[in-house]
């Protein structure tokens, strides 16, 4: 778990009640105490990505890490790169797709729309050190569709509904923080 706040990661126990372990990364000891590790990621190989939301680089993008393992346990490798959000965003969170890829939730807070959300897709061979993580976009949530302060992002396989039975998809989950506020909403979508 990634606290923005304090620029701290902790590993929780199986029951998310005890921490097990925790780092203060010296890279991330000058990243912005509201802008810091604001999206963890374990990829798939078993390494793990750490972005910040507003710790920028002189191009624009923000800082991301990439750790070889565990970032909690001593002597884990790490390599710095970066991530390049669409024009105006912040990522908030991200996942793994089933075919490697990465999936980066970006939100947008403005006027006179309010709160926008953009899904971006980018290349598994890009996640090495040095590298831009420049994605693609997908999918955008804005209003009149439903959408809100969109921090949370799960992608899963699962069975849909189809006219003709179920078929096999990939499952997106979002969901938005209402950081109580009565005039933001907690939202839990999912799309096929």
């Amino acid at each position: 778990v990634g606290y923005e706040n304090k620029n701290i990661i902790r590993r929780l126990d199986g029951g998310f009640v005890r921490v097990s372990a925790m780092v203060a990364p010296k890279a991330m000891a000058e990243w912005p105490s509201n802008g810091g590790a604001e999206a963890v990621l374990r990829l798939s190989d078993g390494r793990f990505l750490v972005f910040a939301e507003t710790a920028e680089r002189e191009d624009g993008s923000t800082q991301v890490l990439l750790f070889q393992g565990d970032p909690t346990e001593r002597g884990t490798q790490m390599a710095r790169l970066s991530y390049a959000a669409p024009e105006g965003y912040r990522v908030t969170d991200a996942a793994q797709l089933p075919g490697g890829e990465l999936l980066p939730l970006n939100r947008r807070i403005g006027v006179p729309d309010g709160f926008t959300a953009k899904l971006t897709r980018v290349a598994w061979s890009d996640v090495r050190g040095g590298a831009v993580l420049r994605g693609q976009g997908i999918a955008t949530l804005a209003p009149p569709l439903t959408v809100d302060n969109m921090e949370g992002l799960l992608v899963e396989r699962g069975r849909v509904p189809t006219p003709s039975g179920a078929r096999d998809a990939t499952l997106i989950w979002m969901i938005s923080d209402d950081n109580y506020f009565g005039f933001q909403r907690t939202l839990l979508m999912q799309f096929a």
